[in-house]
Parts: C-alpha cells; structure tokens; sequence
C-alpha cells in the first residue's frame, strides 16, 4: 500500500484539533511536493474537500502557497486540480481560499468538433484568493446538446 493510500484509509482529519493528524497530512504534503507527484497532490486536495476537512485543507495550501511563493529552488510547476462538479460544502471553501469574489477574469474557450465548428464552450471565471499564487475557477461548459455543467478547479501559478 503506498503512502498516500495509507493515509487516505486512516486519517484522523474529521477532528480538526488532531495536531498529530494535521502533522502527519503537511509531512505527506511536503513529500508529494518534493516528489512533484501532481496526480498525488490532486487526490488530496479533492479528499479533503470532499469531506469538508477545511482545517487540513488549510494546511496543504499553506505548504502550496509556500512553494510557489519561492524565487528559486522550487520543485513544482504550475499546475491545474481538478475539483469536479460539485463540492458538496461550498461556503466552506470559500472560506477556507478566502475568494476574493469583487474580483473577476472571465473569459471564454471554445471547443470545436471534427467540421471545425463550435461544439461547446466554456466560460471561465477566474477568481482570486487569500493566497497569492493560487486561484479558484469555475468553468461552466454549455454545448449544442444540453450536456451543460460547471467544472471547479484551482490554479497553482508562480
């Protein structure tokens, strides 16, 4: 079982004052960081807000902004997580990114099928938040067969 999925099966995250837990999470944080293990990195994130664990949350993305935050000797590029279609406690990760929601880049991407006409398009709201190198997008597709959706992400940029 690798490390990730030893932690994943027996954390103690749903008690937010566990400081051995919060420990242990940065500890696997700064290894997945140091192993630039993107895809490792995703899986915690969307873990921990999917189960509203905003106190760990907290945590990776202090030991994220850090990273990002150096001049030099840094072991990341910038990457995009995921965090799917639904967060099931939204006002918790506002919270917890500190969204700044007055200020707005909004753009759009269109998607074109295999005639080079458009199929869909997504229109990106990029917001800021608390921390300066990473940010929260929503990306809303609509497309010419009703498949609408919004797509949550986080940018990590330097």
């Amino acid at each position: 079982m690798s490390v990730l999925e030893n932690w994943l099966n027996n954390n103690r995250l749903s008690d937010p004052d566990d400081l051995d837990a919060l420990l242990e999470t940065a500890e696997l944080t700064r290894q997945l960081i140091h192993d630039r293990d993107y895809s490792g990195l995703n899986t915690v994130i969307v873990y921990t807000i999917g189960n509203s664990l905003y106190e760990a949350f907290s945590w990776i993305t202090a030991l994220l902004q850090e990273e990002f935050g150096k001049t030099d000797g840094y072991a990341l590029d910038d990457f995009e997580c995921e965090i799917g279609t639904s967060i099931p406690d939204y006002d918790g990760l506002a919270d917890s990114l500190q969204i700044d929601f007055s200020k707005l880049k909004n753009d759009v991407e269109n998607v074109y099928d295999e005639r080079g006409e458009i199929e869909s398009f997504f229109s990106n709201s990029t917001y800021p938040t608390g921390y300066g190198n990473i940010f929260f997008m929503s990306s809303e597709n609509f497309d010419n067969k009703d498949h609408d959706y919004i797509l949550y992400k986080l940018l990590f940029r330097r």
